[in-house]
């Protein structure tokens, strides 16, 4: 519809532009006529002049004046055009008229009469059939406690009955701990005392040997006593004696240290740890006649 109406209008305006050329052409034509016409009638007209002063006399052989060419008028300006008139605007399409919409009237529908009897009937088996299941879900929750606290008691009691266990194990533990220590500590003891035994055994066959390797002088007195420091190697050989206590008489100190020199090697235990024990030790010498 648009484009109909826009090609018919634009067919207008060609139409209208086409006729205002050819007035257009038809006016200068008649122009350029009549103007010619005019000029020719206006060419053949005589003017006439004033003076001022009087003309000198006319110089034989010049009776007739010459006339001067008078100059052209003008040319009227041609008119103006006149503006061409506004092409008319295009009718815009007229919208087409929406169709009112129909609201349906609602029907009203009038609700079934209720039987209050039978409404009543059924809100009573409702609350009777609700109080059922809030009393079969309590008493489901109540046997879930009770279970549940059973199975508390018999996990306490398990619990209960390891503990006894391993404190009684604990205890019997510890008193057998208790008297193999105590056993140990008597055979530490027995074996230590053993040892001692040996030990003084020893240092008095040691003192004897070197007491028979000693050569004591006659006038050293009765009773004079020396203490000598000795280091003994593992085979009995005395690696180093020292005099701790002199007895006061030199002649029997001297001769205590030859005696240990002639008794080497001195006696040993054979077992390795009683042999430990005489690595260094202390002997008293005491001369009695």
């Amino acid at each position: 519809m648009q484009r109909s109406v826009s090609r018919s209008s634009v067919d207008q305006d060609k139409t209208k532009s086409l006729i205002l050329a050819l007035l257009v052409h038809a006016a200068f034509i008649v122009f350029l006529i009549f103007g010619v016409s005019w000029h020719r009638s206006v060419s053949g007209t005589f003017q006439a002049e004033i003076w001022t002063d009087l003309p000198k006399p006319e110089e034989p052989g010049s009776r007739h004046p010459t006339l001067q060419p008078q100059p052209e008028p003008p040319q009227p300006h041609p008119k103006p055009e006149p503006p061409k008139p506004e092409p008319p605007k295009p009718i815009p399409p007229q919208p087409k008229p929406v169709p009112e919409k129909v609201v349906p009237q609602k029907q009203v529908t009038t609700p079934p009469k209720v039987d209050v009897k039978e409404e009543n009937s059924d809100i009573a088996l409702k609350k009777k059939k609700k109080a059922e299941e809030a009393k079969a879900k309590k008493a489901a929750h109540e046997k879930q406690m009770k279970e549940m606290l059973k199975q508390e008691q018999e996990e306490a009691r398990k619990e209960l009955l390891d503990d006894q266990k391993r404190q009684k194990a604990k205890a019997a533990a510890a008193k057998i701990k208790a008297l193999e220590e105590k056993k140990a500590a008597a055979a530490a003891a027995q074996q230590a005392a053993e040892q001692e035994v040996q030990l003084d055994a020893f240092k008095l066959a040691i003192i004897a040997k070197i007491k028979h390797h000693t050569k004591v002088p006659l006038t050293v007195p009765k009773g004079s006593t020396t203490v000598v420091k000795i280091t003994v190697l593992p085979d009995g050989t005395v690696l180093n004696k020292v005099i701790t206590h002199a007895s006061g008489n030199p002649a029997y100190d001297q001769a205590v240290l030859d005696g240990i020199d002639r008794s080497q090697p001195l006696p040993l235990p054979n077992d390795v740890k009683l042999r430990r024990q005489f690595r260094d030790m202390e002997l008293n010498f005491t001369h009695e006649k």
